[in-house]
């Protein structure tokens, strides 16, 4: 009787040799989860449109890889080893966004409908159907539709709401 051979232990040790391989070639590479992330989604990604499974870790692949994801600048830094010293990454810019705040009336409407921990279904529920009330009585008033119920237009009436 023949033996039967495993051959995965044999390709994933040949594909670990492959990786350790590449990294080695590249010092320059910042070595964490992200990164890793970042190959085995250009792994998936080259493999779909290739038509198959997966691509094996050759050191080909894996040089393809890090060219591509290099030259789309995808590949993190590292942090800088320095303390006090810039890091590579910048936090996004807050401060241009455009913040209006609410007027009086809304204030108080938003006060009014606050979460309340204390309230039942019912009283949840009946909250709710004045939001929806209430949204639907700004889009009238924002919207070009008649002011008046049509017949191509029935909701055209405002309803009375009252909080």
């Amino acid at each position: 009787m023949i033996p039967s051979l495993d051959l995965q232990p044999i390709s994933a040790k040949a594909e670990r040799a492959n990786v350790e391989a590449s990294v080695a070639a590249h010092p320059d590479l910042y070595l964490s989860a992200f990164t890793q992330n970042i190959f085995e989604a250009w792994f998936a990604a080259e493999a779909k449109r290739a038509g198959v499974g997966s691509l094996p870790l050759t050191l080909w692949n894996l040089e393809v890889a890090y060219n591509d994801l290099a030259t789309r600048g995808l590949l993190p830094q590292a942090p800088s080893p320095v303390p006090g010293a810039p890091a590579t990454f910048k936090l996004p810019d807050v401060a241009g966004i455009a913040q209006i705040p609410p007027s009086a009336d809304e204030k108080e409407v938003l006060a009014k409908l606050t979460d309340d921990w204390s309230l039942s279904d019912h009283a949840r529920k009946q909250r709710d159907r004045k939001l929806a009330l209430l949204a639907g009585r700004q889009r009238r008033e924002l919207s070009n539709l008649p002011g008046k119920p049509s017949r191509e237009y029935p909701e055209g009436s405002d309803p009375a709401i009252r909080i």
